[in-house]
């Protein structure tokens, strides 16, 4: 993505699974927050509604090591990034989704939040619906800009 000033916006995502506490998944939000410690530079946390549900949102600043090996060079590196998490409660089972995005591009912060927003936005509990017949799925398939 690029942002208005026409910096390339770059970084990682990472989706897992955990596992969580059983319990009432609407309060998963609120116990992680409590849980969370407040060790971070820069850290601010949330809760936030999505569409599949309320989420655990930390954003916090981080100074990170690079082991040289990974770029074929001797010396250890370190990184500063913006990160943000997103953490929600599947709704029937002990579980939670994790999404965690960060960048190295700090001052694209407002961009980069708006972004990670979306992505996480983006996460469902639920099958996407199926075509029940076979012309549907062709009129699908014909009108997704992937072809």
């Amino acid at each position: 993505m690029r942002t208005d000033a026409d910096l390339l916006l770059t970084g990682t995502c990472q989706i897992s699974v955990v596992d969580r506490p059983a319990g009432d998944p609407h309060l998963f939000a609120r116990h992680t927050l409590d849980a969370h410690t407040e060790d971070g530079a820069g850290l601010r946390k949330g809760i936030v509604e999505l569409p599949a549900g309320l989420a655990a949102v930390v954003v916090s600043d981080a100074v990170i090591p690079v082991p040289g090996a990974f770029f074929g060079v001797p010396a250890d590196g370190a990184a500063e990034v913006l990160s943000v998490s997103f953490q929600m409660a599947f709704p029937r089972v002990p579980q939670a989704v994790v999404v965690v995005l960060s960048t190295e591009e700090r001052e694209a912060q407002e961009e980069f939040l708006e972004l990670a927003t979306v992505v996480a936005g983006g996460i469902s509990f639920t099958a996407p619906p199926r075509p029940s017949t076979l012309a549907e799925e062709h009129t699908a398939a014909a009108a997704s800009p992937f072809g």
